[in-house]
């Protein structure tokens, strides 16, 4: 572990991880960090005992203070994490120092403490041998990806950590300053066989993109079937990489092509949008737009969950019912999906929203210079800002709402509290175009931030199933 002035650290021989608990429930990968970094100090510390508290609460402090810690190193990887991390910067009174999503550290001006890369490859490479060890193994709801979804146990596998990107949005690569540690193959050959002896054969590779390098991937799924064909892999991918390694396993042999297409059960790609306008304003790194993902879907020969975002500073109906129209020919339908996952994928899944992380150049005050802040603690699947654009775009002139069975199931998988009154009332406010949220609130007699963000969400819906008509 290294200080904030990049200086390593006095561990001791007793040293206490603290993962807090978070309701955070799409976690980017520095949300694993916790058990690499426990991996990595057993190994750096190898006289030392390291203790990882998993979702840890106020309940577990009596437990923890009983032992007199040479080292703390607690996790801050979410923004509802930080009052309670805070907290126990006080508790700990200045013994702690905290890891995980480092510009939010960094701005509360807590003590740092940065995993080393060789702690971080070390971490990866011993994962599966530590799968018993943990509470937690996959940090998402994408092991319900996988047949037979809740009763399946899915493992994580990392073969790189980080990624070199940049896109504007994205704190994956700020957090691991662009760029990307890599596993050898021989090690990953090693972590796989290590699944195989555990029959841990349901394996969500945990890369940001897997990808990356076509015929690294390809000899690691190569060497993985060799072993069995009974594998299902979820990898994580770019639209471009995707596109390459579809072609390179073309002009491969066709036995080995068949077992890897019949292992790997889905590749996830981060589309965000099919506005062109919306992804120019994302800065998206290397995409080529819809015509390629359509070109990519066509001639992939596994299913792909288009991962999206809303709600983008420059965000419109227009842009919304754009991404609608494409999930509707290109996306998963709400029948492939288990009913908490349809909200990513599907013509009216919203996916993520839009969160200005720390670090990408976007923060709050610039953030309500374009729009509405509804909270400065957001998680990626409730609304913490609504863009001026969108909000604009809400008020058509001469438009027409049309509800459907299809809109009445979406809008009790996002849990909306409202009734038909508040629909009516939607309804009704078209043809005036208010100058500002207050003139908005007050027409929709909007009480709260929930209230607003309810109707900006459920406008999105009708957007996305393509629901609203101008006439």
């Amino acid at each position: 572990m290294l200080d904030g002035r990049g200086q390593k650290i006095s561990i001791g021989k007793n040293v206490l991880i603290i993962d807090p608990t978070s309701p955070e429930p799409n976690r980017g990968s520095f949300c694993y960090m916790p058990y690499l970094a426990k991996m990595g100090l057993q190994r750096t510390c190898q006289l030392s005992n390291v203790v990882l508290m998993e979702d840890f609460t106020l309940a577990g402090l009596d437990e923890v203070e009983k032992q007199n810690w040479d080292s703390v190193f607690i996790a801050l990887w979410s923004y509802p994490q930080i009052a309670f991390c805070t907290y126990l910067d006080r508790v700990f009174r200045g013994k702690a120092r905290f890891f995980g999503y480092y510009p939010i550290i960094e701005d509360l001006g807590l003590p740092i403490a940065r995993l080393e890369d060789d702690e971080i490859l070390y971490g990866m490479a011993e994962y599966p041998k530590n799968y018993k060890n943990f509470k937690h193994l996959l940090l998402s709801d994408c092991d319900q990806h996988i047949q037979g979804g809740k009763d399946i146990e899915v493992v994580p596998l990392f073969t790189s950590y980080g990624c070199n990107r940049g896109c504007s949005f994205c704190s994956a690569a700020v957090n691991c300053q662009h760029r990307r540690l890599v596993l050898s193959t021989d090690d990953v050959e090693n972590m796989l066989c290590e699944c195989f002896n555990q029959i841990k054969w349901n394996i969500h590779f945990t890369d940001e993109d897997f990808l990356y390098d076509t015929e690294r991937a390809y000899r690691i799924l190569k060497f993985a079937t060799s072993l069995t064909d009974q594998w299902q892999f979820i990898a994580l991918a770019h639209l471009n990489t995707l596109d390459r390694f579809v072609d390179f396993v073309r002009q491969e042999d066709p036995k080995v092509a068949n077992k890897i297409w019949k292992c790997m059960r889905l590749f996830e790609v981060g589309l965000e949008t099919a506005s062109a306008s919306v992804a120019k304003d994302m800065h998206k790194r290397g995409d080529s737009g819809v015509d390629k993902a359509v070109s990519v879907w066509e001639k992939c020969p596994v299913p792909i969950l288009w991962l999206t975002m809303t709600f983008f500073p420059g965000e419109t109906i227009k842009s919304i019912r754009e991404t609608g129209n494409f999930l509707t020919k290109y996306g998963l339908s709400k029948e492939q999906m288990t009913p908490r996952l349809v909200t990513n994928g599907t013509r009216a899944g919203l996916g993520q929203f839009y969160q200005a992380y720390h670090g990408t150049g976007m923060d709050f005050s610039r953030l309500r210079g374009c729009g509405t802040v509804l909270t400065e603690t957001p998680m990626r699947l409730v609304p913490s800002f609504v863009p001026d654009s969108f909000r604009e775009s809400m008020f058509v002139r001469n438009a027409l709402f049309i509800y459907t069975d299809e809109f009445d199931f979406y809008k009790q998988v996002y849990g909306l509290h409202l009734d038909d009154q508040d629909l009516q009332k939607i309804d009704g406010a078209i043809g005036d175009v208010p100058t500002c949220v207050n003139d908005l609130i007050k027409k929709l007699g909007i009480k709260s931030s929930t209230m607003f963000s309810d109707i900006c969400i459920c406008i999105a819906l009708l957007a996305r199933l393509d629901l609203i008509r101008e006439v």
